[in-house]
């Protein structure tokens, strides 16, 4: 197989896990697991290509207009949508890990005496 031939079948493969991220990311579903795959899977599919034209294969001008121009405009699109998702995460994270600290030094604070008392075991 030609070097021309290996290029085609990448930038469809770019294109398609481009447009199913996006899928997945207006569908407002938190499968962060999945779109972090999809993430990956995209990155390898440009290190590919990356690594094609290092070897002396050229974008033809439709390729670049029928591709990664719309993968370029998929970008535009949903990367507001994952650095809030990110954003978001690592908000609900820090609560969670100030939650525990509060825990730990507070001992069973959080629990309820039957008879009324607290004390206060931080020292």
């Amino acid at each position: 197989m030609k070097v021309a031939d290996k290029l085609q079948p990448l930038l469809d493969q770019l294109l398609s896990v481009s447009q199913e991220l996006r899928k997945q990311v207006l569908a407002d579903q938190d499968e962060v697991e999945e779109w972090s795959s999809l993430i990956e899977q995209r990155e390898e599919i440009i290190k590919q290509i990356n690594d094609l034209q290092n070897q002396g294969q050229l974008l033809r001008a439709e390729d670049k207009q029928n591709y990664l121009q719309k993968v370029y405009e998929i970008d535009l699109e949903i990367t507001p949508l994952l650095n809030q998702k990110y954003e978001e995460l690592d908000r609900q994270s820090k609560n969670i890990q100030k939650s525990r600290m509060v825990g730990a030094k507070y001992g069973s604070y959080g629990n309820i005496n039957p008879y009324g008392a607290y004390f206060d075991k931080k020292n």
